[in-house]
């Protein structure tokens, strides 16, 4: 209650200052008085005045956490905006903004500058955004200019064709080649940005009053004052999760004008705030201004307000997420460290989910290695470079066998195709030798695992059962079985980026260029083979299981306020879910037999044995050509009455049972919390 009471309080706050930030930005450069709707103009007799339409920006809506903390919020400022296409076309440009940089940098205020270019002596940027170099490519490019022309002779070049005399500073001779550099590249690239619209330059964002009032001063036409919003960012973490904003990209101009999107419109451009965009982004609003024949405004009228854009809240707790980060990032160096050849000392990478197996909510959502979403721009070229990828959101976007913790996929197709019941026993042989030419060996070969049934073939993960079982099933009742499990099929989620994965069979062997025999459902029933799914995807199968065999949506979005606060504008109930059509003795015989892999004897009792809530899982150890082995486990709990199912997926972790340790983590962090809050 309390923190709702406080978002009303920022709410107002926010509209309150909104408000006087436009009253003050009118009334310093327009000391006139503004006009009322339908009062004439004051002029002078025969003074002709026109009407020129500008838009008002609205502010974006919030992103918070499911408790309703900050995640990414909103910074109200005065920016000072210089008109690239009439700036250009001034004669007397450089001579003004010379004044202006002048002036400014007395007050301690710098333009805002992306040439690539040191100051003197000047050399290229070694660390600068992959968007700055790339923008100086096209601007060299339109100049006929040489790719690798030396930085001093650009200089030169740049400040001879801006006219900068030799008389000033160096430094004050880059600060406006800079700016000069910026807005040239807005008129040259009028095709780059969508509607062939020339974006204004920023001189300055929180520009002081003493600015405001020289602009006012000197008449400068091509000089104008708005509200300037920029998001900023809460937390250090969520960062595959929360993404940026930015202005359209090209490939979606058409896909936003048709929306009625203006071209200079900052949209989300990945994570949360492009899949929530319809609500984030509010409503642009216009106004009219009356200027006379020198440009000067005469009077100002808002004929349409902005409208700000909702606030969200998504479904991870950003405490837990945080928790789910450190573990993730410190399991991976504890496996380094500890890990004996091919058993985790290769680790490097990895992706945790947890989910809520009621509803399909995500709790958390970890993708290692990860990034600084405030120092992206900055890093770009560096995280674009890195060979771990840490640009991609791995829980997502990674595509890894399953191994073992398919079993359980198996077992369903077997036991609903009548194949055996939960009573039906196998003897354990060791060596699978139904084919001639593949002849598989079970993980106890030499020795067996004996007789065992379903539930005591999940316990000690008996590959011979499976081969056994997986072959009479066949790959059609496997991969069928996958699909209605949320595996090789998309999740739901919003985000953009997510991949559907594959399903083992000869239409995936087609398609991946490998080839198909009878043998490959002995590995497909293992987990190997083609079936390659996402961590999520992964977590909702053990979820599916937990919950008695509803298939959820996944999904990010929780609820959506009014800007105010005030109203709830939408609630997703998680009740998007469709039932796999699993008989009641299949369920009991898939958590049974996960129940035990955590009770003596099976894979993962030593992790969990004085664990003090009960836990459902399923470890995975997969092999992938001559690298370690990834580690992969799913688990839910607590086993007898299921809340929140997890999927842990550790890149060369050398075995399920090696990254067992860290989903113990997730599952403690979590019931910790929950004590915290119900406390």
């Amino acid at each position: 209650m309390e923190n709702v009471r406080l978002n009303i309080r920022l709410a107002f706050m926010l509209v309150f200052t909104l408000a006087l930030l436009m009253l003050m930005g009118g009334r310093l450069l327009n000391p006139a008085r503004e006009q009322t709707p339908g009062e004439p103009a004051a002029q002078n007799p025969g003074e002709r005045l026109t009407i020129s339409y500008t838009s008002v920006p609205s502010a974006r809506g919030e992103l918070l956490d499911r408790y309703g903390r900050p995640l990414i919020e909103n910074n109200v400022s005065v920016a000072l905006m210089l008109d690239a296409a009439e700036l250009f076309g001034d004669p007397d440009r450089t001579e003004s903004l010379a004044g202006l940089a002048d002036f400014a940098r007395r007050l301690g205020v710098r333009p805002r500058d992306t040439l690539p270019v040191s100051a003197a002596p000047y050399v290229y940027a070694e660390n600068a955004p992959s968007s700055q170099t790339n923008q100086l490519e096209r601007f060299l490019e339109k100049k006929k200019l040489q790719k690798d022309i030396d930085a001093r002779e650009l200089m030169a070049l740049l400040r001879e064709e801006y006219g900068i005399p030799a008389g000033i500073s160096e430094e004050q001779a880059r600060e406006l080649t800079g700016v000069l550099y910026e807005i040239e590249c807005r008129v040259l690239f009028t095709t780059v940005r969508p509607y062939s619209y020339i974006a204004p330059y920023v001189f300055t964002a929180d520009v002081p009053t003493e600015l405001v009032a020289y602009v006012k001063e000197h008449g400068f036409t091509w000089a104008r004052v708005e509200l300037s919003v920029e998001r900023v960012i809460r937390t250090d973490f969520a960062a595959h999760i929360l993404g940026r904003t930015g202005l359209i990209p090209q490939e979606e101009a058409e896909h936003y004008k048709a929306l009625g999107y203006k071209a200079d419109d900052i949209v989300g451009v990945d994570g949360a705030e492009k899949a929530f965009e319809r609500w984030l982004h509010g409503t642009t609003g216009t106004r009219a201004v009356e200027t006379d024949k020198a440009g000067q405004e005469r009077s100002v009228l808002y004929t349409k307000e902005p409208e700000p854009g909702k606030n969200v809240f998504l479904t991870i707790d950003i405490l837990f997420q945080e928790r789910v980060e450190r573990i993730l990032s410190r399991g991976i160096a504890e496996l380094q460290a500890s890990g004996e050849e091919l058993k985790g000392k290769e680790a490097e990478a990895g992706a945790i989910v947890v989910m809520d197996v009621h509803s399909g909510e995500v709790l958390a959502l970890a993708s290692y290695p990860t990034y600084d979403l405030r120092a992206f721009s900055a890093q770009y070229s560096e995280l674009l470079q890195d060979p771990l990828r840490p640009l991609v959101n791995r829980a997502i976007a990674g595509l890894y066998s399953p191994g073992s913790t398919y079993k359980m996929v198996t077992a369903a197709a077997a036991l609903e195709e009548g194949v055996i019941t939960p009573a039906t026993k196998i003897r354990d042989m060791g060596k699978y030798t139904f084919f001639e030419d593949y002849q598989p060996r079970c993980h106890a070969y030499p020795g067996s695992h004996g007789n065992v049934n379903v539930r005591e073939a999940l316990k000690v993960s008996c590959n011979y059962f499976f081969y056994d079982i997986g072959r009479q099933a066949g790959y059609r009742a496997l991969a069928d079985r996958a699909n209605k499990f949320g595996l090789g099929v998309y999740s739901g989620i919003e985000l953009s980026g997510e991949l559907a994965g594959y399903v083992a069979g000869p239409e995936t062997a087609a398609k991946l260029g490998t080839f198909w025999f009878l043998g490959n459902t002995l590995s497909a029933a293992i987990g190997q083979s083609d079936n390659l799914f996402t961590p999520l995807q992964l977590a909702n199968y053990a979820a599916t299981i937990a919950n008695g065999g509803n298939l959820y949506s996944a999904h990010l979005l929780r609820e959506v306020k009014s800007a105010d606060y005030l109203q709830t504008l939408y609630i997703n109930t998680g009740i998007d879910y469709t039932p796999t059509g699993l008989s009641g003795s299949t369920i009991a015989a898939l958590q049974d037999g996960m129940l035990m892999v955590t009770q003596p004897g099976g894979t993962a009792h030593a992790i969990f044995a004085d664990f003090p809530v009960a836990v459902a899982a399923k470890t995975g150890s997969v092999q992938v050509g001559d690298s370690p082995n990834n580690g992969v486990f799913v688990a839910y709990a607590p086993a007898n009455d299921p809340a929140v199912a997890v999927a842990v997926v550790i890149e060369k972790g050398g075995a399920g049972s090696r990254v067992a340790p860290i989903a113990r983590d997730v599952l403690a962090a979590w019931f910790d919390l929950e004590a915290e809050y119900a406390g």
